[in-house]
């Protein structure tokens, strides 16, 4: 009987009420959990005292944009948008500091991971007016309002907010709107919208679990519309090539050459915020969010 639930506040209040083994932990009760249940040395594996769970997930947090959009088609524009963002801040300001901020699509952990392969995703104020005027909107005169869309829920308002506070420094001023998750994703698949948010979990740890599905020009998943021959090309013959070290060198070159254009804009990479109860023995939930229910038993 192991039961688990989350992503919301009353699950929260279930687990202390002992009526949960297993749940998220509401944003702003990261510490308050830590010093209340314990931390878990490696950050996947729950035993008692060694409750919570915050090790690094393969997951990027991201800014999705609308590549087919009149004002976001303009690659400085999508330049400026991402040196203008703090990380760092919403990191420390959301997430109690337990996230780490992105320069890249491909998370560590997966092999050929590498930093700062989106060039532009660095906190960089002076460099993001300077391409905001190379676009054509100096102090952002003459810019339209943007509309910034994100699903409702999971706090992802707060990290809107410090986003919106962030454009508006380099004279970008924006709106924003939430949406339930549904409605929120015909809006992406529809392409109205202009700047939103996803998150992408690998299937299997490789890069082109990360590369392919995201970027190449006919994937569904594909919600920038971002289409690059070059790219496309690339994507194939990476898929092509049996060397192990000649496919990892050519998916860092893909994600490179995507990172120029900056057709979306990384932000963070997900960690574990879960919390298990003191009943759960050698409980390991996985990097990619699976459990595994043969190591774990449960103490009566």
């Amino acid at each position: 009987d192991f039961r688990i639930i989350g992503d919301n506040d009353s699950a929260w209040l279930e687990f202390d009420a002992g009526n949960l083994d297993f749940t998220d932990i509401p944003t702003g009760r990261i510490q308050d959990a830590l010093a209340t249940y314990g931390e878990s040395p490696d950050g996947y594996t729950a035993n008692p005292g060694e409750q919570v769970l915050l090790g690094p997930e393969q997951a990027i947090y991201y800014l999705v944009i609308n590549n087919n959009d009149d004002v976001m088609k303009n690659a400085k524009v999508r330049e400026a948008i991402s040196l203008a963002i703090d990380r760092q801040e919403i990191c420390d300001k959301v997430y109690e500091g337990t996230r780490v901020p992105a320069s890249s699509i491909v998370p560590p952990g997966i092999v050929g991971h590498e930093e700062d392969a989106f060039k532009f995703s660095k906190y960089d104020v002076e460099a993001a007016k300077a391409a905001l005027a190379e676009a054509g909107y100096p102090n952002g005169e003459g810019m339209p309002k943007l509309v910034l869309d994100y699903n409702t829920g999971s706090n992802h308002e707060d990290v809107f907010a410090l986003v919106q506070a962030d454009l508006a420094e380099i004279g970008i001023q924006s709106e924003l709107r939430g949406s339930e998750w549904a409605q929120y994703l015909d809006q992406l698949d529809a392409g109205e919208y202009q700047v939103g948010r996803l998150g992408w979990v690998a299937d299997y740890p490789v890069m082109d679990n990360f590369l392919y599905p995201l970027f190449k020009s006919t994937s569904d998943d594909n919600y920038a519309f971002y289409t690059n021959t070059d790219v496309d090309e690339m994507l194939e013959e990476a898929r092509r090539t049996t060397d192990d070290d000649e496919r990892i060198e050519l998916y860092r070159e893909i994600e490179r050459t995507i990172g120029a254009d900056a057709p979306v804009i990384p932000l963070m990479f997900y960690r574990h915020y879960h919390v298990a109860s003191d009943r759960v023995m050698d409980g390991v939930y996985s990097p990619n969010g699976l459990f595994d229910f043969q190591s774990v038993w449960l103490e009566q």
